[in-house]
């Protein structure tokens, strides 16, 4: 996901400056149509007012993608990297396994095993809390001296403790309700995570879908579209505004 975003902020950054350099480009025709006297100072005006708009874009831009660099970094395991650039297929970083498989792999999510331990915790409390009800037997050994006859006898006894009140019972409610507990929020945290999945993986299956399109069908007529008015801008026919337009109407948000 870190290497999508970068991926994805790097090409973003990079149509941003070919946008730009457009811009640039357009102010230049202006100012030498304004020296050669076929048009006034608004156009070079307005020429130079999209520049400061479009380099405002490509610094913003630029600073996304410089952010997600350091991200990816981060989640590489290594912040102090430096990542100059990146290239590779947004479809394949993004490759989307089955939600079967990725259900399949949810018992090794580490908040679901948190929540199991917890839950396992909680059965040893039960039994801990269940033995200790059971009194322990006691073995007692005595040794003594008969005074009269001289002789040495030993006593032996069995001892149990016999508690008047209960307590071990409130013990055990104690221990049965945390369990309860335990076991509901680990199936809390299960059904949690399931749901976020299916959740996730139908919005990112929408997303590559669109991509798809975009490529399969969008992008072919937009190469069209600009071959055409991308020649006409360079001679001169064609405004910066109106080639954005055409971008605006092939369904392309830049």
């Amino acid at each position: 996901g870190l290497f999508a975003t970068a991926l994805y902020l790097e090409q973003a950054a990079r149509l941003r400056k070919d946008i730009l350099e457009g811009a640039q480009a357009s102010a230049r025709l202006a100012r030498a149509r304004l020296e050669a006297g076929e048009e006034g100072h608004e156009a070079l005006a307005r020429s130079e007012l999209e520049i400061a708009r479009e380099q405002e874009a490509f610094e913003g831009t630029r600073s996304a993608r410089d952010l997600a660099r350091a991200s990816l970094a981060s989640g590489m395991g290594d912040g102090r990297l430096r990542i100059l650039s990146l290239s590779g297929s947004l479809e394949e970083a993004m490759a989307l396994p089955s939600l079967e498989a990725l259900t399949a792999a949810l018992p090794g999510h580490p908040a679901l095993k948190a929540a199991e331990a917890g839950a396992d915790a909680a059965r040893a409390g039960l039994r801990l809390a269940e033995a200790s009800r059971i009194p322990d037997l006691n073995l007692e050994l005595f040794y003594r001296r008969i005074e009269g006859s001289g002789a040495n006898a030993m006593d032996a006894g069995l001892s149990m403790e016999l508690p008047l009140f209960d307590r071990g019972k409130g013990r055990v409610r104690e221990a049965r309700g945390a369990l309860l507990e335990a076991e509901a929020r680990s199936r809390g945290e299960r059904e949690a995570l399931a749901r976020n999945l299916r959740e996730a993986h139908e919005t990112l299956s929408m997303a590559l879908a669109n991509a798809r399109r975009q490529r399969e069908e969008v992008l072919p007529r937009v190469e069209t579209i600009l071959a055409s008015a991308g020649s006409r801008h360079a001679l001169g026919e064609t405004a910066l505004d109106e080639l954005k337009t055409h971008l605006r109407g092939a369904q392309i948000v830049l």
